[in-house]
């Protein structure tokens, strides 16, 4: 929870006596109410919307304009994912309930991103304002921001969070099957050259009566070496490993 109630009270009214924007003033958004969605019985509580759809994020105070700017996305950021973390519950609850699976969890880490790459589309209205610090310190800054919040942007967002996530996992999947299968082919490869070496190997010993034993398995461990050595330099250049 954003602890921004103190940076936005009375005591710091606006500069130059001018008055809140009044969406700024309006309690529904600065410190709204709680819903909540069951889904199978698990409660996903996200912040309410004004009678506009709108949800708004508020900052503290802050040494520089950027930085409040900054905090102020970060808490309404976190009031949208709530939102559509809960529409994400209810479009796939098997990945949320009664624990997140794998996917589960991939969706609720992409949301932020998801939102973060549509900030320019929501076009965020913003409000700085600078405060005179007690004790004659300077000024400092807050920043309050909001965006209407439909719910088709929620579905939006929550689709394509599920999608992404979903892609990339399975990307992740294909990664790592391929790196497998090279890992197979080149412990067989391996394997298949020890077979060949030691049948040839134990063929010259049987016809050889086991008089040039030692020095056949000098030999045969030498080209053994040489040979995986050559597999291997074969298999970095055409497999990349």
């Amino acid at each position: 929870r954003f602890n921004f109630q103190q940076a936005w009270t009375d005591k710091y009214s606006p500069k130059d006596g001018a008055e809140f924007p009044e969406w700024v003033a309006s309690k529904e958004l600065r410190d709204p109410l709680q819903e909540s969605l069951p889904v199978d019985g698990v409660q996903f509580s996200f912040v309410k919307t004004d009678a506009q759809d709108r949800v708004a994020g508020f900052s503290t105070i802050h040494a520089t304009r950027e930085e409040a700017a900054g905090k102020a996305w970060e808490c309404l950021r976190a009031r949208i994912e709530g939102r559509v973390l809960a529409r994400c519950a209810l479009r796939a609850p098997r990945e949320f309930v009664p624990v997140r699976t794998r996917l589960g969890t991939a969706i609720a880490e992409r949301i932020g991103g998801e939102i973060d790459a549509r900030r320019t589309m929501l076009a965020p209205v913003t409000f700085e304002d600078e405060v005179e610090v007690a004790g004659g310190l300077g000024t400092a800054y807050r920043a309050a921001q909001y965006v209407v919040c439909s719910g088709v942007l929620v579905d939006d967002i929550a689709r394509a969070a599920a999608e992404n996530a979903a892609s990339e996992l399975r990307a992740e999947h294909e990664r790592h099957v391929k790196e497998a299968k090279t890992w197979a082919s080149l412990i067989g490869g391996a394997l298949f050259l020890l077979l060949i070496i030691t049948s040839v190997y134990l063929f010259l010993n049987a016809h050889t009566k086991g008089y040039y034993a030692w020095p056949l398995r000098i030999v045969a461990c030498s080209i053994y070496l040489i040979a995986v050595a050559a597999y291997l330099l074969y298999f970095r250049r055409f497999t990349g490993m």
